[in-house]
Order: C-alpha cells, then sequence, then structure tokens
C-alpha cells in the first residue's frame, strides 16, 4: 500500500511539474538570441522548482525498500527535458551538475540544474556591436 501511494505521489508531482512548465515552453521564441528578464525569471523558477522535485524523487528512492533507480532517472529526465529546451529557445544555458546519491545499494548520479548567465539583453555583445560614447 505505501509503495502505491508513494508512486502515485511521484507521479502526481511529476505532472504537476510539467503542467507548469508548458506554457512557458510555448511561450518562446525561437530566433531570441537573449533572454528578457521575464524569461529569465521564468527559467529560474523552472529550475529551482525541478531541483526541488528532483530532490523530493531522490528521498522518496532512497526509502523505498525496492529498487526503483531506473524509474528515479526516467522521472528526472523527463522533468529537465523541457527546461533544456525553454533555456535553449531563449538562449540561455542549462547545465546539470552531477550529485552522486547511495540510492537501494548503489550510487547513483542525478544532475540538479543551474543557469549559466545570459548576455545582457542591449549590452555589449548582444547585437556584434560595442556601446561607443563619442
Amino acid at each position: 500500500m505505501k509503495a502505491t501511494r508513494r508512486i502515485a505521489l511521484f507521479l502526481a508531482m511529476l505532472s504537476i511539474l510539467a503542467v507548469l512548465a508548458m506554457p512557458f515552453a510555448a511561450s518562446a521564441k525561437a530566433d531570441d538570441v537573449t533572454a528578457s528578464r521575464g524569461e529569465l525569471l521564468a527559467l529560474n523558477i523552472m529550475v529551482e522548482a525541478a531541483n526541488v522535485v528532483i530532490e523530493g524523487l531522490v528521498k522518496a528512492a532512497q526509502y523505498t525498500p525496492y529498487n526503483d533507480v531506473a524509474l528515479l532517472l526516467f522521472a528526472v529526465d523527463c522533468i529537465v527535458t523541457p527546461i533544456f529546451e525553454y533555456g535553449e529557445s531563449i538562449g540561455v544555458e542549462v547545465v546539470c551538475e552531477y550529485t552522486e546519491y547511495e540510492i537501494d545499494g548503489q550510487l547513483v548520479l542525478v544532475d540538479p540544474l543551474r543557469v549559466i548567465n545570459p548576455p545582457p539583453k542591449g549590452g555589449p555583445g548582444s547585437n556584434g556591436e560595442a556601446n561607443n560614447k563619442d
């Protein structure tokens, strides 16, 4: 009964995160080379929410009596893929920083996300021109 309940909770959290990420990914423009403040804020919120969910999934996987590493890694991939796509669509690099966890007697690398600072919109180098003051 507990295992079924945890799996249901896991799937519910995954569904919520996917639903929250969809509007942001759908509103992205493919030809943007730098992110606006709103887009960058949305990306940072998505990254933080994903990291919280991933951390919760790792804790849940550590406390289950059965081997659920494959399910955990699949869930993490499902969570991070739309975030990578949104980051790429607004011109911001999102990277994984692998962290080692012991789950079900084995060491597993799980990848929390981090946003690489984008160049400021309209700043030097954003359109290939420098800001010159004569």
